[in-house]
């Protein structure tokens, strides 16, 4: 059987929307519940952003729990998962620019713009929709940039407690924030000028740097004029990587290219074209061998090899190393992603011409055998959004699945849209 959930949206635009709940008990005949799932019910759960398509074709976003039950339903052009108990979401507001032509957003919003906003738990505007861009909450503060092109932050009550004056701004982590001082138009172009400012918007770390990184194990990648490697194109490998820490000493100085954030403390540094990792001392810990690599997530990292060595590009065959350099999940699939929530995303060639995907376990061994038509989604909290096939939508729709594959709930309404009047719409 399967479990109704009707629910009325607020805000606007407003939508009155039946979402299907896919049966999760034993017997399937609606949720189990247990003593263990009473005690977890007092703990606020995760709430997963759900992407609903209405029967003539509106896309909206709204959240739902851990359940697949209805928690904020969908009224949002996008949305993102909780952070620090906020979730950036956006609004399409009516686009009221004297300039309308320098507005990116228009040409397919029927003439309106996106506006960044954040909610809480409860679907509450935190941050009313009034930002060009917003960043997700980083150590109690998130980025937000004006429709002058200036960055600033705001703090989980929603005050703008550091002005919009920043050419450009990465998160707060430890306690500072890298900004940068020049005001581009074109960010890509020119040197930029970074330093590091604290919660209260004061320079700890004076603006020196041609590019600055996020803090993390106390440390932070910069990049110093004099040390441009001009043999690499690629802007991101022109610096020999160079790590500060929060009083701006140099602390490690290397002859590699690049220079990433650490994560379970190893870094990403290149020499060439190839890809390997050094530690908080700066000693190469595992060698350049794989043309691509990413971040080590949950004590494993993704990496890639060229099947044509030669060639950039080549098709690659993607696998898993341990923080050792060894090769614990083989070099065998045609596309992956990290692991999340104890599993990762892969695809492989079935069949002479078709791939097909699935989501692996740390040893390798598929947990959802492989049948999706394009690479999955992270898994969080047991859940991750897909589309499938569904026979009274006449096509494939979004949804989210558990771990066993099953699908939880179906984003799919089947009620029209209920036209809300203007002055009820959400703007800034």
């Amino acid at each position: 059987m399967r479990k109704m959930v009707l629910a009325l949206a607020f805000g606007a635009p407003m939508i009155l929307c039946l979402w299907l709940v896919g049966s999760m008990g034993a017997k399937g005949n609606g949720v189990a519940t247990t003593q263990s799932d009473k005690a977890k019910a007092k703990q606020p759960g995760m709430l997963h952003p759900m992407l609903v398509r209405t029967f003539d074709l509106e896309r909206q976003w709204g959240y739902v729990d851990d359940a697949g039950r209805t928690v904020i339903p969908p009224q949002f052009y996008k949305a993102d998962y909780f952070k620090e108990g906020r979730a950036r979401v956006v609004v399409l507001v009516p686009d009221d620019r004297a300039e309308k032509k320098e507005s990116p957003f228009i040409d397919d919003k029927g003439g309106k713009i996106e506006a960044y906003g954040f909610i809480d738990r409860s679907g509450k505007f935190i941050v009313r929709p009034e930002y060009d861009y917003a960043g997700e909450f980083s150590d109690g503060m998130a980025e937000v940039k004006t429709r002058d092109q200036k960055y600033g932050f705001v703090n989980r009550d929603g005050k703008l407690v550091i002005p919009p004056r920043f050419g450009g701004v990465g998160d707060f982590n430890q306690g500072l924030a890298p900004v940068d001082v020049t005001l581009r138009k074109n960010p890509f172009k020119g040197k930029g000028k970074w330093g590091y400012i604290n919660k209260s918007g004061k320079f700890v770390i004076k603006p020196q740097y041609v590019l600055a990184g996020v803090f993390s194990h106390g440390l932070a990648s910069v990049c110093i004029d004099d040390n441009i490697d001009r043999s690499h194109i690629p802007p991101c490998d022109r610096y020999k990587a160079t790590y500060i820490d929060r009083t701006g000493k140099v602390v490690i100085k290397t002859e590699y290219s690049g220079g990433s954030r650490f994560h379970d403390g190893l870094a990403i540094v290149r020499s060439g074209e190839k890809y390997g990792y050094i530690d908080t001392s700066g000693k190469l810990v595992i060698p350049f061998k794989y043309h691509s690599v990413k971040p080590f997530s949950e004590g494993l990292a993704l990496v890639g090899l060229r099947l044509n060595p030669a060639s950039w590009q080549s098709r690659q065959r993607y696998g898993f190393i341990n923080k050792k350099g060894k090769e614990v999940i083989p070099l065998k699939f045609k596309d992956a992603r990290s692991f999340s929530d104890g599993l990762a995303a892969v695809s492989e060639k079935r069949f002479s011409v078709r791939y097909i995907h699935g989501y692996i376990n740390k040893k390798g061994q598929y947990v959802i055998k492989p049948h999706f038509d394009s690479i999955g989604k992270p898994f969080r909290n047991g859940l991750a959004p897909d589309y499938r096939g569904l026979e009274k939508a006449g096509s494939s729709v979004p949804c989210m699945i558990n771990k066993k594959g099953e699908v939880v709930v179906w984003g799919y309404v089947e009620i029209p849209r209920v036209p809300v009047p203007p002055e009820n719409s959400v703007g800034p």
